[in-house]
């Protein structure tokens, strides 16, 4: 137990210590029945991981039917994400990009999308597995690397890019805290005036695990800035979910 007034500082690799709902990265443990809390629930399991402010999922996508069922409904509820998606493509092409590295990938929706506009070395990383199964048989040309971008590692031998995009899965670091440092660790492998481009969702008013979770797009544009990006700019809204735009300084 924390005395009163302690705030606990573990790294996500030891949140099961903490919450033993979770893995190492505020995920649930592989196997553990996942998508059936209510969010009530869901509320109460934040709460019991307050010592530690990292957000655990209520889901699992590592394991291949939660991973299916993702696919099959994400666009289902979210209509618009096809239009931010082609949105993206187009902006990668006028950049004229030629290596392009995708953060959180998951199915290679987003991939198909960008593949389909240009011939492009595309790299999507991912933490799933299952998800990458579904990218691999999405767009056979592309190469799939199984990390995780908690993991501070995750550049290492990936090369240098002309653009890195990413869309809904910045809020997978379990706390929006940690996106500037993504963010600066991705500017690391960007070439000189190269492209990022982010997608995500404004966190939900009344929710306290979506507030810490998910991003506003004016944090977005100070965690780019602070990183070390200019032309930071919110290019398109849909829906509740924002695609911010920005390059590279060096």
């Amino acid at each position: 137990m924390l005395a009163a007034g302690h705030k606990a500082t573990a790294h996500p690799r030891a949140l099961q210590t903490i919450c033993s709902r979770a893995d190492a990265f505020g995920r649930p443990a592989p196997g553990r029945r996942v998508g059936t809390r209510t969010e009530p629930a869901r509320e109460a399991a934040y709460t019991a991981c307050v010592n530690d402010d990292d957000v655990p999922s209520g889901i699992d996508l590592r394991l291949p039917h939660v991973a299916h069922a993702w696919t099959a409904e994400a666009d289902v509820k979210r209509p618009y994400r096809a239009d931010a998606r082609a949105l993206i493509a187009e902006r990668v092409a006028v950049h004229g990009a030629r290596r392009v590295l995708e953060l959180g990938g998951g199915p290679g929706l987003l991939a198909e999308a960008i593949v389909a506009r240009q011939p492009v070395d595309y790299t999507l990383l991912d933490f799933s597995e299952p998800m990458l199964a579904l990218s691999r048989q999405r767009n056979p040309g592309i190469t799939c690397v199984l990390r995780d971008f908690l993991d501070p590692a995750w550049p290492d031998g990936l090369g240098t890019f002309d653009a890195i995009v990413t869309m809904q899965a910045v809020h997978e670091l379990r706390h929006k805290r940690r996106a500037q440092l993504l963010y600066t660790q991705a500017h690391a492998v960007l070439a000189a005036g190269g492209l990022v481009v982010v997608a995500d969702h404004e966190p939900p008013e009344t929710r306290v695990r979506a507030r810490d979770l998910h991003a506003t797009a004016d944090e977005q544009h100070g965690y780019l800035g602070g990183a070390g990006y200019r032309d930071v700019e919110t290019i398109a809204t849909f829906g509740t979910l924002y695609v911010i735009a920005a390059r590279a300084t060096r």
